[in-house]
């Protein structure tokens, strides 16, 4: 596998935690816990009437060097102490990532994901959309899991190749979130 680095894409981040009764610390304060767990992104088009197109989006990018078709599918994500990270999976056959490129990937924070952009060609008045779904997580020996919502991708113009370029960020517990039409 290789980065696509000419199609624009967002930061997504998240911090999450668990308020529970005080356990054996300094203080009697609540404790905040640092949850983990799985975080499943589904990528989805939605119309101008918010209603979704049908799942696994393909984009024809016919304005691409070279023209290429990309297929969008759900991918996971973790939440380890409470932060957002990239999924720990092994490298591709016939990869070999170096120790140092392991630990950078591990101590990440957020994961980058494909933003709205003249890039994907939608049609006027459709949008990328993702739905964020919580696997379950164990706090204090009993299973929970953060509710699920739906969000628009942002939308990047202002893209360039150029090292110095910086990606907007969406934080998921600030973003806005999207009602869709099912």
């Amino acid at each position: 596998m290789t980065d696509i680095a000419d199609i624009p894409w967002f930061k997504c981040v998240g911090l999450y935690g668990n308020i529970v009764p005080d356990t054996l610390d300094s203080g009697y304060r609540p404790d905040h816990f640092k949850p983990w767990g799985a975080v499943t992104f589904t990528p989805r088009i939605a119309g101008p009437d918010n209603k979704l197109a049908p799942p696994e989006p393909q984009f024809r990018l016919t304005a691409h060097t070279p023209p290429i078709t990309l297929l969008l599918v759900p991918f996971e994500a973790r939440i380890e102490n409470g932060v957002l990270k990239l999924p720990r999976l092994d490298a591709p056959a016939g990869e070999n990532p170096t120790p140092t490129e392991i630990d950078q990937q591990r101590a990440s924070v957020g994961l980058d994901m494909l933003a709205n952009s003249p890039a994907l060609q939608l049609s006027s008045g459709y949008k990328l959309v993702y739905q964020v779904q919580f696997g379950t997580m164990k706090v204090l020996g009993k299973e929970h899991t953060f509710e699920s919502f739906w969000f628009v991708a942002p939308t990047v113009n202002d893209f360039t190749t150029e090292p110095t370029w910086t990606s907007p960020t969406v934080d998921l517990t600030t973003v806005e979130r999207f009602a869709p039409v099912v």
